[in-house]
Protein backbone atom coordinates (compact mmCIF):
# COMPACT_ATOMS: atom_id res chain seq x y z
CA UNK A 1 0.00 0.00 0.00
CA UNK A 2 1.33 3.57 -1.04
CA UNK A 3 0.91 6.63 1.19
CA UNK A 4 2.41 9.90 1.09
CA UNK A 5 3.64 11.64 4.72
CA UNK A 6 3.39 15.87 4.87
CA UNK A 7 4.47 16.85 8.16
CA UNK A 8 2.88 14.72 11.10
CA UNK A 9 0.08 13.60 8.87
CA UNK A 10 0.12 10.51 6.51
CA UNK A 11 -2.35 10.43 3.45
CA UNK A 12 -3.19 7.01 1.89
CA UNK A 13 -3.13 7.07 -1.74
CA UNK A 14 -6.26 6.75 -4.42
CA UNK A 15 -7.32 3.69 -5.30
CA UNK A 16 -6.75 1.58 -2.44
CA UNK A 17 -9.59 -0.61 -1.38
CA UNK A 18 -8.54 -2.86 1.81
CA UNK A 19 -6.06 -1.59 4.54
CA UNK A 20 -4.88 -5.24 5.61
CA UNK A 21 -3.59 -6.60 8.85
CA UNK A 22 -0.87 -4.30 10.79
CA UNK A 23 -0.92 -2.00 8.11
CA UNK A 24 0.40 0.61 10.18
CA UNK A 25 2.29 -1.18 12.98
CA UNK A 26 5.66 0.31 12.44
CA UNK A 27 4.87 3.65 11.25
CA UNK A 28 6.57 6.71 12.03
CA UNK A 29 5.93 7.83 16.12
CA UNK A 30 5.66 11.62 14.60
CA UNK A 31 2.57 10.58 12.71
CA UNK A 32 -0.41 11.77 14.56
CA UNK A 33 -3.33 12.44 11.49
CA UNK A 34 -4.26 9.66 8.90
CA UNK A 35 -6.57 10.48 5.74
CA UNK A 36 -8.10 7.67 3.58
CA UNK A 37 -9.17 7.91 0.44
CA UNK A 38 -12.59 7.71 -1.09
CA UNK A 39 -12.75 4.29 -2.48
CA UNK A 40 -11.45 2.41 0.97
CA UNK A 41 -14.11 -0.27 1.94
CA UNK A 42 -11.84 -2.23 4.25
CA UNK A 43 -10.05 -1.55 7.37
CA UNK A 44 -8.68 -4.80 8.70
CA UNK A 45 -7.90 -6.44 11.81
CA UNK A 46 -5.30 -4.98 14.03
CA UNK A 47 -4.30 -2.36 11.21
CA UNK A 48 -3.10 0.30 13.73
CA UNK A 49 -2.26 -1.29 16.33
CA UNK A 50 -0.69 0.45 19.39
CA UNK A 51 0.16 3.58 17.34
CA UNK A 52 0.24 5.49 20.30
CA UNK A 53 0.34 8.73 18.98
CA UNK A 54 -2.27 8.67 16.05
CA UNK A 55 -4.81 11.91 17.25
CA UNK A 56 -7.02 11.92 14.08
CA UNK A 57 -8.40 9.53 11.59
CA UNK A 58 -10.34 10.91 8.34
CA UNK A 59 -12.48 7.79 7.21
CA UNK A 60 -14.07 7.87 3.76
CA UNK A 61 -17.85 7.62 2.67
CA UNK A 62 -16.87 4.53 0.98
CA UNK A 63 -15.79 2.36 3.70
CA UNK A 64 -17.62 -0.69 4.81
CA UNK A 65 -16.14 -2.48 6.88
CA UNK A 66 -13.82 -2.20 10.30
CA UNK A 67 -12.00 -5.06 11.48
CA UNK A 68 -11.06 -6.80 14.65
CA UNK A 69 -8.76 -4.70 16.74
CA UNK A 70 -8.18 -2.54 14.12
CA UNK A 71 -8.04 0.63 16.18
CA UNK A 72 -6.55 -1.64 19.19
CA UNK A 73 -4.57 1.04 21.85
CA UNK A 74 -4.99 4.13 20.02
CA UNK A 75 -4.30 5.88 23.05
CA UNK A 76 -4.12 9.84 22.05
CA UNK A 77 -7.36 9.43 19.33
CA UNK A 78 -9.68 12.44 19.56
CA UNK A 79 -11.32 12.48 16.31
CA UNK A 80 -12.78 9.87 14.59
CA UNK A 81 -16.31 9.99 12.66
CA UNK A 82 -17.63 6.42 11.53
CA UNK A 83 -19.70 7.49 8.46
CA UNK A 84 -22.81 5.56 7.49
CA UNK A 85 -21.96 3.74 4.78
CA UNK A 86 -20.27 1.39 7.55
CA UNK A 87 -22.18 -1.95 7.77
CA UNK A 88 -19.92 -4.35 10.21
CA UNK A 89 -17.26 -3.08 13.42
CA UNK A 90 -16.14 -6.49 14.28
CA UNK A 91 -15.20 -7.14 17.73
CA UNK A 92 -12.63 -4.90 20.00
CA UNK A 93 -12.08 -2.44 16.82
CA UNK A 94 -11.56 0.35 19.55
CA UNK A 95 -10.27 -1.50 22.84
CA UNK A 96 -7.92 0.31 24.95
CA UNK A 97 -8.41 3.78 22.65
CA UNK A 98 -9.23 6.36 25.06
Amino acid sequence: MEYITQGNILKVNDGVVKVGFETFLDIDDTITEIIFPEGLEIIGDNTFFDNVNIEKIHLPSTLIEIGSNAFWGLDELKYIYIPQSVKIIKTDAFVNCK
